[in-house]
Protein backbone atom coordinates (compact mmCIF):
# COMPACT_ATOMS: atom_id res chain seq x y z
CA UNK A 1 0.00 0.00 0.00
CA UNK A 2 1.35 3.37 -0.89
CA UNK A 3 2.34 5.54 2.02
CA UNK A 4 0.23 8.82 1.89
CA UNK A 5 2.91 11.53 2.72
CA UNK A 6 2.27 15.80 3.14
CA UNK A 7 5.13 18.88 2.27
CA UNK A 8 5.74 21.03 4.79
CA UNK A 9 8.15 23.71 3.51
CA UNK A 10 7.79 27.53 3.13
CA UNK A 11 9.66 27.71 0.12
CA UNK A 12 8.48 26.89 -2.96
CA UNK A 13 11.42 25.30 -4.83
CA UNK A 14 12.42 23.37 -1.78
CA UNK A 15 8.94 21.74 -1.77
CA UNK A 16 8.93 21.10 -5.34
CA UNK A 17 12.26 19.20 -5.25
CA UNK A 18 11.32 16.50 -2.70
CA UNK A 19 7.92 16.35 -4.78
CA UNK A 20 10.24 15.64 -7.87
CA UNK A 21 12.11 12.99 -5.94
CA UNK A 22 9.25 11.34 -4.47
CA UNK A 23 8.24 10.79 -8.00
CA UNK A 24 11.37 8.43 -8.48
CA UNK A 25 10.34 6.54 -5.60
CA UNK A 26 7.95 3.38 -5.64
CA UNK A 27 4.55 3.31 -3.08
CA UNK A 28 4.97 7.14 -2.10
CA UNK A 29 1.94 9.62 -2.67
CA UNK A 30 2.63 13.21 -2.24
CA UNK A 31 -0.92 13.73 -1.16
CA UNK A 32 -0.34 17.26 -0.17
CA UNK A 33 1.64 20.66 0.03
CA UNK A 34 1.42 22.66 2.90
CA UNK A 35 3.73 26.16 3.30
CA UNK A 36 3.10 26.57 6.85
CA UNK A 37 2.64 24.82 10.18
CA UNK A 38 -1.38 25.92 10.28
CA UNK A 39 -2.18 24.42 6.74
CA UNK A 40 -0.13 21.79 7.79
CA UNK A 41 -2.42 20.72 10.42
CA UNK A 42 -5.88 21.68 9.20
CA UNK A 43 -4.90 19.38 6.21
CA UNK A 44 -3.74 16.04 8.33
CA UNK A 45 -6.77 16.77 10.47
CA UNK A 46 -9.37 16.01 7.03
CA UNK A 47 -7.17 13.93 5.09
CA UNK A 48 -5.35 10.52 5.25
CA UNK A 49 -1.59 11.21 5.78
CA UNK A 50 0.43 8.65 6.96
CA UNK A 51 4.03 10.87 7.39
CA UNK A 52 4.62 14.41 7.25
CA UNK A 53 7.87 15.96 5.66
CA UNK A 54 8.48 18.95 7.56
CA UNK A 55 10.49 21.85 7.43
CA UNK A 56 11.57 23.25 10.75
CA UNK A 57 12.42 27.18 9.57
CA UNK A 58 9.25 28.66 8.19
CA UNK A 59 7.84 31.82 9.29
CA UNK A 60 9.33 31.58 12.81
CA UNK A 61 12.77 30.02 13.68
CA UNK A 62 10.85 26.71 15.20
CA UNK A 63 7.86 26.76 13.40
CA UNK A 64 8.08 23.02 11.95
CA UNK A 65 8.81 21.99 15.67
CA UNK A 66 5.51 23.84 17.03
CA UNK A 67 3.38 22.04 14.17
CA UNK A 68 5.09 18.79 14.82
CA UNK A 69 3.86 18.99 18.48
CA UNK A 70 -0.06 20.08 17.21
CA UNK A 71 -0.25 17.19 15.07
CA UNK A 72 1.33 14.72 17.15
CA UNK A 73 -2.30 15.70 19.11
CA UNK A 74 -4.42 13.92 16.54
CA UNK A 75 -5.93 11.19 17.03
CA UNK A 76 -4.58 9.57 13.40
CA UNK A 77 -0.93 11.27 14.23
CA UNK A 78 1.26 10.58 11.20
CA UNK A 79 4.85 10.09 11.40
CA UNK A 80 7.32 12.88 11.60
CA UNK A 81 10.28 13.76 9.41
CA UNK A 82 11.91 16.66 9.43
CA UNK A 83 13.92 18.50 6.15
CA UNK A 84 15.94 21.59 7.09
CA UNK A 85 19.31 22.78 6.40
CA UNK A 86 19.99 23.11 10.52
CA UNK A 87 21.50 20.32 12.32
CA UNK A 88 21.45 22.19 15.71
CA UNK A 89 17.17 20.81 16.21
CA UNK A 90 18.23 17.45 15.62
CA UNK A 91 17.85 16.38 19.50
CA UNK A 92 14.22 18.52 19.96
CA UNK A 93 12.95 16.61 16.80
CA UNK A 94 13.89 13.13 18.82
CA UNK A 95 12.21 14.55 21.62
CA UNK A 96 9.05 14.36 19.34
CA UNK A 97 9.52 10.99 18.22
CA UNK A 98 10.75 12.08 14.73
CA UNK A 99 11.23 9.15 12.49
CA UNK A 100 14.20 11.21 10.64
CA UNK A 101 15.93 14.42 10.68
CA UNK A 102 17.02 15.14 7.11
CA UNK A 103 19.62 17.71 6.13
CA UNK A 104 18.99 19.96 2.88
CA UNK A 105 20.03 19.31 0.09
CA UNK A 106 18.13 16.11 -0.57
CA UNK A 107 19.59 13.29 -2.89
CA UNK A 108 17.19 9.98 -3.45
CA UNK A 109 19.79 7.92 -1.82
CA UNK A 110 19.17 9.88 1.70
CA UNK A 111 15.43 9.94 0.83
CA UNK A 112 14.82 5.73 0.41
CA UNK A 113 16.24 5.50 3.71
CA UNK A 114 14.41 7.51 5.28
CA UNK A 115 11.27 5.63 3.59
CA UNK A 116 12.62 2.42 4.80
CA UNK A 117 12.58 4.10 8.45
CA UNK A 118 9.35 4.69 7.90
CA UNK A 119 7.59 1.17 6.75
CA UNK A 120 9.51 -0.41 9.93
CA UNK A 121 6.84 -0.99 12.80
CA UNK A 122 9.09 0.15 15.42
CA UNK A 123 11.03 2.76 13.03
CA UNK A 124 14.54 4.25 15.30
CA UNK A 125 13.68 7.15 17.10
CA UNK A 126 17.52 7.97 18.86
CA UNK A 127 19.42 11.34 17.30
CA UNK A 128 22.39 9.06 16.96
CA UNK A 129 20.33 7.52 14.00
CA UNK A 130 19.70 10.54 12.40
CA UNK A 131 21.78 11.91 9.12
CA UNK A 132 25.33 11.26 10.48
CA UNK A 133 26.38 14.55 8.88
CA UNK A 134 24.61 16.50 11.48
CA UNK A 135 28.30 17.62 12.97
CA UNK A 136 29.67 20.20 10.91
CA UNK A 137 27.98 23.78 10.93
CA UNK A 138 26.54 24.58 7.55
CA UNK A 139 25.20 27.90 5.97
CA UNK A 140 22.01 27.13 3.88
CA UNK A 141 21.04 30.19 1.35
CA UNK A 142 18.90 30.01 -1.56
CA UNK A 143 20.41 31.67 -4.98
CA UNK A 144 18.38 31.35 -8.34
CA UNK A 145 15.88 28.86 -7.22
CA UNK A 146 18.92 27.01 -6.16
CA UNK A 147 20.07 25.61 -2.38
CA UNK A 148 23.64 26.73 -1.91
CA UNK A 149 25.81 25.32 1.08
CA UNK A 150 28.13 27.65 2.72
CA UNK A 151 31.27 26.73 4.97
CA UNK A 152 31.92 28.69 7.93
CA UNK A 153 35.18 29.46 6.68
CA UNK A 154 33.98 30.92 3.21
CA UNK A 155 32.01 33.65 5.41
CA UNK A 156 33.84 37.24 5.52
CA UNK A 157 30.70 38.49 7.82
CA UNK A 158 27.09 38.64 8.43
CA UNK A 159 25.10 41.89 8.29
CA UNK A 160 21.54 42.89 8.66
CA UNK A 161 20.53 45.27 6.05
CA UNK A 162 17.92 48.27 5.72
CA UNK A 163 15.07 45.64 5.06
CA UNK A 164 16.47 43.61 8.00
CA UNK A 165 17.56 40.82 5.82
CA UNK A 166 20.60 39.42 7.29
CA UNK A 167 23.03 39.24 4.14
CA UNK A 168 26.01 36.54 4.71
CA UNK A 169 29.59 38.13 2.44
CA UNK A 170 31.04 35.38 1.44
CA UNK A 171 33.57 34.60 -1.29
CA UNK A 172 31.32 34.09 -4.05
CA UNK A 173 29.74 37.26 -3.38
CA UNK A 174 26.63 38.22 -1.00
CA UNK A 175 23.68 35.61 -0.07
CA UNK A 176 20.30 37.03 1.84
CA UNK A 177 19.96 34.59 4.25
CA UNK A 178 16.15 34.05 6.19
CA UNK A 179 17.11 33.42 8.88
CA UNK A 180 17.61 36.82 11.84
CA UNK A 181 20.84 37.75 12.77
CA UNK A 182 20.80 36.53 15.94
CA UNK A 183 19.72 32.84 14.96
CA UNK A 184 22.98 33.00 12.76
CA UNK A 185 25.38 34.17 15.51
CA UNK A 186 23.88 31.67 17.26
CA UNK A 187 24.66 29.02 14.65
CA UNK A 188 28.32 29.98 14.20
CA UNK A 189 29.69 31.12 17.00
CA UNK A 190 30.57 28.03 18.05
CA UNK A 191 33.11 28.34 14.06
CA UNK A 192 34.86 31.67 15.64
CA UNK A 193 31.86 34.55 14.43
CA UNK A 194 31.55 37.29 16.77
CA UNK A 195 28.75 39.94 17.28
CA UNK A 196 30.61 43.30 16.83
CA UNK A 197 27.68 45.30 16.60
CA UNK A 198 23.66 44.74 16.60
CA UNK A 199 23.92 44.80 12.58
CA UNK A 200 26.96 42.81 12.14
CA UNK A 201 28.73 39.58 13.01
CA UNK A 202 31.90 38.81 11.74
CA UNK A 203 34.37 36.30 11.13
CA UNK A 204 37.23 36.33 13.84
CA UNK A 205 39.93 34.87 11.38
CA UNK A 206 39.08 37.11 8.42
CA UNK A 207 40.00 40.08 10.65
CA UNK A 208 43.11 41.86 8.73
CA UNK A 209 43.41 45.09 10.88
CA UNK A 210 42.08 46.55 13.64
CA UNK A 211 41.78 50.47 12.85
CA UNK A 212 40.84 52.85 16.16
CA UNK A 213 37.95 55.34 15.60
CA UNK A 214 35.63 57.69 17.61
CA UNK A 215 34.39 57.42 20.73
CA UNK A 216 37.18 54.04 21.55
CA UNK A 217 35.38 52.19 18.91
CA UNK A 218 37.25 49.98 16.04
CA UNK A 219 36.82 50.04 12.25
CA UNK A 220 37.70 46.44 10.98
CA UNK A 221 39.59 45.86 7.57
CA UNK A 222 38.72 42.18 6.45
CA UNK A 223 41.00 39.66 4.60
CA UNK A 224 39.87 39.39 1.16
CA UNK A 225 36.92 41.72 1.40
CA UNK A 226 38.26 44.91 0.19
CA UNK A 227 34.60 46.38 -0.94
CA UNK A 228 33.21 47.02 3.29
CA UNK A 229 34.84 47.29 6.95
CA UNK A 230 33.27 45.79 9.67
CA UNK A 231 32.23 48.22 12.54
CA UNK A 232 33.01 47.53 16.37
CA UNK A 233 30.44 49.38 18.28
CA UNK A 234 31.23 50.77 21.63
CA UNK A 235 28.80 48.19 23.43
CA UNK A 236 31.04 45.30 21.76
CA UNK A 237 34.66 46.48 21.92
CA UNK A 238 35.10 44.88 25.72
CA UNK A 239 33.96 41.28 24.26
CA UNK A 240 35.92 41.73 20.89
CA UNK A 241 39.04 42.78 23.05
CA UNK A 242 38.88 39.59 24.71
CA UNK A 243 38.27 38.01 22.14
CA UNK A 244 41.45 39.24 19.83
CA UNK A 245 43.59 39.06 23.00
CA UNK A 246 44.19 42.50 23.52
Amino acid sequence: MPLNVLIVDDEFPARQELSCIFEEITNITVVGECKNGEEAYQFASTHEVDAVFLDVHMRTPEEGLTAAAKLKQLSHSPKLVFTTGFSEFAVKAFELNAVDYVLKPYSKERLELTIERLTQEDPPVNPLSFDKTLGPVRMPVWHNNRLLILLPEEIFFVKSDQKRKAVLCTERGDFISNMPLKLIQRRLESSGFLRTHKSYLVNISKVREIVPWFNNTYVLVIDGCPVEDVPVAKHYIKEFNQAIGI
